[in-house]
């Protein structure tokens, strides 16, 4: 199993919770901590470390996760490319994608997921209709700085969306649930 997460401390709580029960099941957590210091949560960064002390507690040899920095290019496709790189034959049954909506994290991130996602493992995308135009604090108006960083066609453009596109079109099959903000995915 694989989570990939801007932030979110819940979802890291659970499947802590689930870990005890992990045989033979590998499980990587990447959470990206720069959100946290964007939205100015700092409760929220110690909040999801002892999580993380949590799950370390349970020492299972197939568990492992980061906390990505807050450093601006120290990103989960980073951190996901070592551990690939290093532990060449990894593959997961599942993966839960909660990215950081942006082209060039996500970008880099997609192919190595899509590569290391085994034959009919399910890949579960959230918010694959978010786009800079759509966020309340990220759009032109909520932030007229946004216009500096990004061109007019990626504030409007939807970048999971056409990552899944992209990437999704040949080899998955796409399994119809009843949530408005994830899609969900089988490799063939």
């Amino acid at each position: 199993m694989l989570q990939v997460t801007n932030l979110n401390n819940k979802s890291v709580a659970v499947i802590g919770e689930l870990i005890p029960t992990l045989e033979k099941t590998d499980l990587v957590s990447l959470c990206d901590a720069s959100s946290i210091f964007f939205f100015g949560k700092k409760k929220a960064k110690e909040s999801l470390e002892n999580s993380f002390n949590k799950i370390e507690t349970y020492n299972k040899p197939n568990v492992f996760h980061f906390l990505i920095s807050e450093k601006k290019k120290d990103t989960y496709a980073w951190q996901l490319f070592k551990l690939l790189n290093d532990k060449k034959d990894l593959k997961f049954d599942f993966v839960m994608y909660k990215g950081n909506h942006s082209f060039d994290i996500d970008g880099a991130a997609m192919p190595l997921i899509v590569r290391s996602l085994k034959a009919g493992g399910i890949i579960a995308i959230a918010d694959s209709e978010w786009s800079i135009a759509k966020s309340p604090t990220m759009n032109p108006k909520a932030n007229p700085n946004i216009k500096k960083e990004y061109t007019d066609d990626q504030i409007q453009t939807c970048p999971i969306k056409e990552l899944i596109s992209f990437y999704f079109k040949n080899e998955f099959i796409e399994i119809k649930i009843n949530k408005p903000n994830l899609r969900v995915f089988k490799k063939l």
